[in-house]
Formats: C-alpha cells, structure tokens, sequence
C-alpha cells in the first residue's frame, strides 16, 4: 500500500522553492518500506504474514525537515490490517449531483441499512474536487451522515463519514458491510496542494448560481421526449 504526505499551506508560508526543498523520512513498525523513504509518497510491505494471525496493526511515521522550527514535524499513523475481512460493497458511486439528488440515493440507503436491522453499516466516502470549497469532502461526508441520522433515524454509529482527500472531480463513493467489519480504504489521486480551494461549502451550496447551474445539468439528463 502507498501513503503520501502533504504539508498543507507550505507554498502559501514557505514559497515554492521552498516547498520543494522539504525533506522526507519514513520509518515503520509492522511493514517494510519498499519504496519512497525520503520521498512524499512511500509504498509499504506489511512483515506479518496474514495466514499467521488474523489481526495486526502497522504504524507508519513520517518525520520532514527543511520546514520553520514552529511547524510541527513528525507524525504517525496506524492502520489496523484484518485479512478475514471482506471487501465492501460499493453502494453507490457519483460525481457532482444536486444535494436534492443525493437525498434520494440516501433514502435508498437507509432502507437497505433498515432492512439488515443493526447488522450493516455504511461508509460515505468524499474526494474533494480541484476546484472546491473548503473542506468540502467533509462537509458533504458530515451532511450525508446527519441526514441519515435525522431523517431517517440511523444510529450514526452505522455510517461511517470520511474525508477521502482529493481527485480530479467531486466524487462521492458509498459502501456496505457488516457492522465492525473492514471498512473502504481511501484512495486519493490529486494532492491537497493540486486543489483551488475558494470560499465556504455553506455559501457555495446556498447560493443561486450553484442551484441554476445544477438545475440545467439535471435538465441535460432527462431524456428528451
């Protein structure tokens, strides 16, 4: 599996030049480093061999230097490894739709959760566009979840609301499976740094322009007569 770091702002405080000159170093417990240990996206082997035991943890460290000394410069992530577990479902899988259209794949959602009882929960996984607002792939994973839990009454412990980073477009990724189960893994293809991030979600999504452009969009998909 690979990882990648992105040091949000960099450009913005550092410049460029020296955005480029910021240094990488990996380091593991649990996996080999197969590629990238002084490079942004590093690509790990985990060494527990799955057969040998069902679950296990792999914590990957990522130290930069070259960055102001009030920059925070280490940080960890562990990723919990099940091999019994079973991929996902996909549910659904769109792009940029109208929020009323989203509701609607939403409803269809919590009826299949309704009809498992309390055995299936669901993960909403948002990848912000290159041109979006900010935090937009949280905002739209949050409301997502909210709806389902005040609309539809889904114990929120069942919905799983994550912010998948960035791809070339909005897009917005459900899945299915059964309750404490491995959930989806994100995968990201566009850098934070990649994105034009202007104003906020609450603003973009109330305003006229948004509605009217989404109105002639679903216009252009209904089936002429």
């Amino acid at each position: 599996m690979s990882l990648q770091a992105e040091i949000e702002g960099a450009r913005e405080t550092i410049g460029e030049e020296g955005a480029n000159r910021i240094g990488y170093k990996w380091s593991t417990s649990g996996a080999r480093i197969v590629s990238g240990l002084t490079d942004r996206i590093v690509t790990i082997e985990p060494q527990i061999k799955p057969s040998k035991q069902k679950l296990f943890n792999v914590d990957v460290t990522v130290r930069i230097s070259g960055v102001p000394p009030v920059v925070e410069n280490e940080r960890t992530c562990s990723i919990r490894i099940d091999p019994a577990c079973k991929p996902p479902r996909v549910f659904a899988r769109y792009h940029e739709i109208s929020l009323k259209n989203e509701d609607v794949i939403l409803e269809s959602l919590a009826k299949h959760l309704m009809g498992y009882g309390s055995g299936e929960a669901a993960y909403i996984v948002v990848y912000s566009g290159l041109s979006a607002c900010a935090r937009e792939a949280e905002w739209r994973a949050d409301r997502a979840q909210k709806h389902l839990v005040a609309t539809n009454k889904i114990d929120p412990n069942r919905i799983v609301a994550v912010d998948g980073g960035y791809r070339d477009r909005l897009t917005v990724e459900i899945f299915t499976a059964p309750v404490d189960s491995c959930g989806p893994f994100p995968m990201p293809t566009r850098l934070p740094s990649s994105a034009r991030i202007r104003g906020f979600c609450e603003d973009k999504y109330a305003s006229k322009n948004y509605k009217t452009a989404n109105n002639a969009l679903e216009a252009a998909r209904k089936p002429r007569k």
